[in-house]
């Protein structure tokens, strides 16, 4: 019975530090979190798209209207409105300075398709500068409502 080939018990070897057991892993992820991960959520949570400050502006501006019923003043504020958003989706320099044809093109080219009629886009071309202008109020505000609500996302960052 001595001549069986067993060898002696060995005993595994120890374990190093790495890798770690699992509950440091699960402290590191903690940590991660508490550090970084919440403030982030924070201020994603807390922070408006440039899409819903827009929509908020145009409720403001819509509100405005209802109460006062000036179409030139409405046409002003939507004007400003829709060149503040065209610059917060591109550089000053490539807004600021559009006029009449290329303005509208770019109103298109930034939510990629055509918001406004034809109507609508002389109005907007031509209806800040004029005194009184003779126009469909609820149209218009269809049209930008429109224009807004197909603005791509955009958190708020530099481009």
């Amino acid at each position: 019975m001595n001549d069986i080939p067993i060898r002696d018990i060995h005993l595994p070897d120890m374990y190093g530090w790495w890798p770690p057991a699992l509950g440091w892993w699960l402290l590191l992820f903690i940590l991660f979190m508490v550090f970084y991960g919440i403030p982030w959520l924070r201020k994603k949570l807390r922070h408006k798209t440039i899409d819903q400050q827009a929509s908020a502006q145009f409720i403001t501006i819509k509100t405005r209207f209802e109460d006062h019923q000036d179409k030139a003043q409405l046409l002003q504020e939507l004007s400003v409105m829709l060149r503040r958003i065209c610059m917060t989706y591109r550089t000053r320099a490539q807004v600021a300075s559009l006029l009449d044809k290329q303005w509208l093109k770019q109103l298109d080219k930034l939510v990629g398709k055509t918001c406004f009629t034809p109507d609508i886009a002389a109005l907007l071309i031509n209806g800040p500068y004029q005194k009184q202008p003779d126009f469909d109020a609820d149209e218009l505000l269809t049209s930008c409502q429109h224009w807004i609500a197909a603005l791509p996302y955009n958190d708020g960052q530099q481009r």
